[in-house]
């Protein structure tokens, strides 16, 4: 599993450790380290550059000549983009740099008049697309000359920890700092379970279990939500670990999987039928249409969340098609469970389908994450003002005193 350095330290103070000596520690303590990488290292001469002065081209209506501080020097860039101003402050590749998509940076001359660099957009920097046509301006006051990948954010160091099997615990950020925490004896923050619910909310939902591969089951409502993009520091902290942003539910979805390692699912209310959510065994020979636009051939083997009428899920590995959120959702229910991980290994197999919770469920969920995870999600949904959350909390548990089933989700 990948973790970043940065988003560890929100939990166990480790940015003055050495590098090496936090990779060497972990391995000692069996958690071999694969690789580091460097966030930063495709933004290298990429500096923080002050527009100090912008004139017309002598030779061209559409260029402009612009002068531009990067502290040790002023250089000369030129540039078609009509969004630059005297007094902004820009991201400048200089000679030599290669940016993300590629693209190498040389000295050019354009109609005549030399150009020493380039002034970057937001794709060319690694950022997502911003919806300006042209470079990309950088909020407040910033040194010039001080290297891009330090201002943005993206200095961080990626670790990509082999995790053996018998600790499933640690693939997530929150459980794997408390080890880092106990190697180097340093204290682990708690989490923050808060969110305030509102009374208002009078939508309701029932939740029945009819398996035994379900050991325990929460949902909530969040009405009024806002489809919209994440913030900048969650689509960051997500893409330092791989996952690509989507929206803002989806994204916390896959906040608490990657930071709590508690699988999450997000269902659209209004997209189920009767206001009921079943969890059972599939009916033989049942068809389901997943997320992956794939449809699948079901058994009784296969776990599904359903509807009053019909599968929206399957159990563990992957959302449906039809009950997903879109840009239309008003109102949602999260979803947050620990199943049986034999049954979700068969499931895998049999349908050769896999996800990112699939392999936390394979590997072990215990239950008691499920109530951690619904609160963690329902403290982002309000941290980020996107939703009005329900006070009513539908749990089931379902776990036996009994070792077989016990021992499917430890």
């Amino acid at each position: 599993m990948k973790f970043s350095r940065k988003w560890l330290n929100e939990y166990v103070d480790i940015l003055d450790i050495d590098l090496n000596e936090l990779v060497d520690k972990l391995t000692l303590n069996s958690f071999e380290v694969e690789s580091v990488e460097y966030e930063g290292e495709k933004l290298n001469n990429i500096v923080v550059a002050l527009i100090e002065k912008i004139e017309k081209h002598p030779n061209a209506d559409t260029l402009q000549v612009c002068q531009a501080n990067i502290g040790n020097k002023v250089l000369q860039i030129i540039t078609r983009a009509t969004n630059v101003f005297e007094g902004a402050y820009v991201p400048l590749a200089l000679d030599g740099a290669v940016l993300p998509n590629g693209l190498e940076i040389k000295p050019t001359k354009m109609r005549g008049i030399d150009s020493m660099g380039m002034f970057c957009g937001a794709e060319e920097i690694g950022l997502p697309n911003d919806g300006v046509d042209g470079i990309y301006i950088l909020k407040g006051q910033f040194t010039p000359g001080e290297n891009i990948a330090k201002v943005l954010g993206k200095d961080d160091y990626i670790l990509d920890v082999t995790i053996l099997s018998n600790r499933p615990d640690c693939n997530s950020i929150y459980f794997f700092a408390k080890e880092v925490g106990a190697i180097f004896n340093r204290k682990v923050k708690d989490l923050n379970l808060d969110y305030v619910c509102d009374k208002n909310v009078d939508k309701n939902i029932s939740v029945e279990v009819k398996t035994d591969n379900c050991l325990s089951y929460s949902a909530v409502i969040v009405d009024d939500v806002k489809i919209e993009q994440s913030p900048q520091w969650m689509q960051d902290r997500l893409a330092t670990v791989g996952i690509r942003p989507i929206n803002a539910i989806v994204d916390i979805t896959n906040y608490v999987l990657t930071e709590i390692g508690q699988p999450m699912h997000a269902f659209d209310f209004d997209k189920i039928t009767k206001s009921k959510i079943v969890v059972r065994q599939a009916n033989n020979g049942d068809k389901f249409l997943a997320l992956n636009e794939q449809e699948y051939n079901l058994d009784d083997s296969i776990m599904v969340i359903a509807d009053g009428e019909k599968a929206m899920a399957l159990g563990g590995v992957m959302g449906g098609l039809d009950s997903g959120v879109s840009e239309q959702t008003k109102t949602i229910v999260f979803e947050s469970a620990s199943f049986a991980r034999g049954n979700i290994r068969s499931t895998v197999r049999k349908l050769g389908l896999s996800s990112d919770s699939s392999l936390r469920f394979e590997r072990g969920v215990v239950p008691f994450l499920c109530e951690i995870g619904l609160k963690r999600a329902l403290h982002l949904i309000q941290k980020l003002n996107i939703g009005q959350i329900s006070c009513n909390v539908q749990k089931v548990q379902n776990y036996k005193e009994r070792s077989n089933v016990l021992q499917c989700s430890a």
